[in-house]
């Protein structure tokens, strides 16, 4: 027999849709005879039964009528294991089964629930009907209103509230239900909550204190439920109503945003009193339930924060839960439980106050004496590996989210350990021990460093990370961990390790450099140690890591690329003097091929850099630049899908050289580049690349002087009106002029008659053109010609949609200026 059933297990394992009808039609028959005969064969024959539904339950339309009449009655038989067998089974069927025998399905339980008097049958009928939620909750949703109040008297009736089983058994089903009927179970809501709320206190063996009491007395003994020798729980199971009631809770608050200000009010008092569950198993459960409300708290914060048109009511929501949080008493309950010998229970305390510092955004300032000596009992050498871990993470935690807290006094108490764990042999706990270490080296005290060079931890401190950072034998995690580390430690105290131990981590930095599974991680803590405000001298490898920078663009790797065109920006802002020039040449020249539509975020970075460059080494950068990357940024111009930061990079580019006094790179020769997009183009350019030229002219306008502007516009206004120039090169002009207009007041250039002749075209382009164009002049001279505006729309019947193209461009140009603060 086993080994028969064996063979047919495997082989339903190995059907394929195509193999399966044949294999059905023989067994399937087989299979309903089997579950009629002994035992033993019954439950093999229902295992197997069970993978066919599961897999091929839709080919098996035919039979399931027949199936169904054949288990169900099995649903009331003496044996356990076999109701358990079948009890699953009716829930795969349930997936299959068409509407009407559904129906029927949920019928026939549901009389027997009511008719039956056995509680074992009932048990069962009540674990099939929440299987049957948990395979497809949609289908029983229509029946909700007929189930739940029958399931809620067995809940309220005397003669089952020592029957464990029954009431587990109920409140898994509300709890499937809440989980996979999440329409229909919205009426019965509030009377899940209510006999969820009732059980997670049921303890029939033990006399527990009053839970409305919420006072908890400070010298009250440490283990509040230890054993008198009086009363043994090895034969108790009432914790398994409790963890049932406390997980039918958790799928309320993970499912149910909504009730969010009620659950506040009704259950976070009552998980607070349950903190002091003696049995570890539900305790686990409370903490996992009262960081849900926390998180669900945190989401619905998000939620408002990203809403942009909200009433002040919907606003004020997350605020208003949060003061529903008595921090005071959370943290008095948790400091408690911190003090637990339980390494479980502590390791939970340390995850809710990660997740309260997330939704308070900080605020355990008050709290930091107290938590601390915990801290430091938890990270010591005895504590055992994973609440090592997560005391480490919450500290890393406290020290981010409270950046003007003085933990002075505290880094003489928990500094030891931090470095001692800097050293363990896990991997988990030195990476987050090092992590710690990096937040302490960024920590300020009213604008001041945290670590002074008097203490002598940050000399402990270096040593463990350097010697974490020249180790090769160790996990990838504590190698990028080391190197993150040794970057904020150069960049924020680098003044006070000493220039030997300067000079001998930085030789290290360059072969992680090198080092191909931790060169982004490393170009990331060059990039940091670029911005310090210390300004380390960093000649000794400056050269080498620009060289091995400029090698990553060749990469086909983007992040890599991101990375280093990053680092390179941060290098030459701080350092372009030790830069020569053979380094911008090798640079410029891996720039240019990434200068395409193709990357948009690479060419930004590509066009930031190269402005960089010309703004701290004109001298050796401005030529270069205008040599291998403008050409390819005079063909991107012509590229229809520019926009967003790559356009402002390079209007930003265009702007600082036209800025410079470097020979062949002026205004005048920028300008002919830029106009000259259109002569050279092969075909016509979209109103997005005329767009985009028109910005990079009216950038490059901006920084000249007056007179040279002028004289511009006046070559535009001349070649608007002359009949030698292309219609194309027309269109380009004006949009310059509007380009221009937004920027500067050009009352004093009388384009209006300019543009209106244009409005008169026979082309409809340098009709939209012209429309455009006369709004953006209003723009930078409202008072002069809006009046002209609203003039010509009176007067105009011809032009009137055009006249009003026009205002409702300066409108949006109006609108946009004011939601970023700028002056109109």
């Amino acid at each position: 027999r086993d080994i028969g059933s064996i063979g047919l297990k495997t082989l339903v394992g190995v059907l394929t849709p195509q193999t399966a009808p044949a294999v059905l039609k023989r067994v399937t028959p087989k299979l309903q005879q089997g579950i009629t005969m002994d035992a033993e064969v019954a439950h093999y024959c229902l295992e197997i039964l069970n993978d066919l539904l599961k897999s091929f339950g839709t080919m098996m339309s035919r039979d399931l009528a027949s199936i169904q009449s054949g288990i169900l009655p099995m649903l009331s038989s003496p044996v356990a294991a076999t109701r358990k067998r079948v009890s699953v089974c009716v829930a795969s069927l349930a997936i299959c089964a068409p509407d009407q025998l559904f129906v029927t399905l949920i019928g026939s339980i549901f009389n027997n629930i009511e008719a039956s008097r056995n509680a074992d049958q009932i048990r069962t009928y009540i674990q099939t009907i929440a299987g049957v939620s948990r395979s497809v909750g949609h289908r029983l949703g229509r029946e909700l209103k007929r189930i739940i109040p029958l399931f809620m008297t067995f809940c309220e009736d005397e003669k089952y509230m020592e029957d464990v089983e029954m009431l587990e058994n109920c409140l898994q089903a509300f709890e499937s239900f809440v989980l996979r009927c999440r329409k229909e179970i919205g009426p019965h809501l509030d009377s899940i909550v209510t006999t969820s709320l009732k059980f997670i206190k049921h303890d029939p063996n033990y006399a527990d204190e009053d839970d409305a009491d919420e006072q908890m007395d400070e010298d009250e003994p440490e283990d509040e439920y230890s054993d008198d020798g009086d009363y043994s729980g090895d034969d108790d199971s009432s914790w398994k109503v409790r963890s049932a009631a406390i997980k039918c809770l958790g799928a309320v608050i993970r499912t149910r945003p909504e009730m969010l200000h009620n659950l506040y009010e009704s259950v976070l008092p009552q998980l607070m009193a349950r903190f002091r569950e003696r049995e570890e198993i539900v305790k686990m459960e409370v903490f996992t339930a009262f960081k849900d409300l926390l998180r669900q708290s945190q989401n619905g914060m998000d939620m408002v924060d990203a809403m942009e048109d909200v009433d002040p009511p919907t606003l004020n929501r997350g605020n208003s839960v949060l003061r529903l949080l008595d921090v005071d008493r959370v943290m008095k309950v948790v400091q408690k439980q911190l003090k637990e010998k339980s390494f479980k229970t502590k390791e939970k305390c340390l995850e809710l106050l990660r997740e309260l510092i997330t939704v308070l955004n900080g605020g355990l300032t008050p709290y930091l004496n107290a938590l601390i000596p915990d801290i430091e009992k938890s990270i010591d050498k005895s504590a055992k590996t994973s609440l090592k871990v997560e005391a480490l993470t919450f500290l890393c935690c406290l020290l981010e989210k409270h950046p003007g807290a003085d933990f002075t006094a505290h880094v003489k108490s928990f500094g030891p350990a931090v470095i001692a764990s800097v050293s363990d042999s896990n991997y988990k706990i030195s990476a987050v021990a090092l992590r710690v270490c990096g937040r302490l080296t960024v920590s300020t005290v009213n604008g001041e460093r945290l670590l002074k060079a008097s203490d002598p931890f940050v000399a402990n401190m270096f040593a463990a990370v350097f010697s974490r950072l020249s180790s090769q034998d160790q996990d990838l995690e504590v190698k990028e961990a080391a190197i993150v580390t040794i970057g904020f430690i150069v960049a924020t105290v680098g003044d006070m390790i000493g220039p030997d131990n300067l000079s001998a981590c930085l030789p290290v930095m360059l072969e992680r450099l090198r080092n191909e599974t931790t060169r982004v991680t490393s170009l990331k803590a060059l990039s940091t140690i670029a911005r310090s405000e210390l300004k380390v001298d960093i000649s000794a490898v400056c050269s080498d890591a620009m060289l091995e920078c400029s090698s990553f663009l060749r990469k086909n790797d983007r992040a890599l690329k991101q990375a280093a065109l990053t680092t390179l920006n941060d290098i030459v802002a701080s350092y372009s003097a030790s830069i020569g020039p053979p380094l911008y040449e090798s640079v410029s020249r891996e720039l240019a091929p990434l200068v395409s539509d193709t990357e948009l975020h690479l060419t930004h970075l590509v066009l930031q850099l190269c402005v960089c460059m010309v703004v701290h080494a004109p001298q050796h950068s401005t030529a270069l630049v205008q040599k291998h990357v403008l050409p390819r940024s005079l063909v991107l111009l012509q590229s229809p899908l520019l926009q967003g930061p790559a356009r402002d990079s390079l209007r930003k580019l265009f702007a600082t050289l036209a800025s410079t006094d470097v020979q062949g790179c002026g205004f005048q020769n920028l300008l002919d580049e830029l106009l000259g997009v259109v002569k050279s183009s092969a075909g016509p350019l979209s109103r997005q690349s005329l767009s985009s030229i028109a910005q990079c002219v009216s950038s490059l306008c901006e920084p000249v002087a007056q007179e040279q502007r002028n004289s511009t516009l006046q070559r535009f206004i001349a070649d608007l009106s002359n009949t030698a120039v292309s219609e194309q090169m027309k269109l380009l002009l004006l949009h310059c002029v509007g380009e221009i207009g937004k920027k500067f007041d050009l009352s004093a250039f009388a384009l209006e008659n300019v543009l209106m002749s244009a409005l008169l075209s026979g082309s409809e382009d340098t009709k939209g053109a012209a429309s455009l164009a006369l709004g953006s002049l209003a723009m930078g001279s409202i008072r002069h010609f809006l009046p002209y505006i609203l003039q010509q729309v009176v007067a105009q019947n011809e032009n009137r949609y055009l006249l009003l193209q026009s205002l409702r461009q300066l409108i949006t140009l109006k609108t946009a200026a004011e939601s970023k603060g700028v002056e109109g």
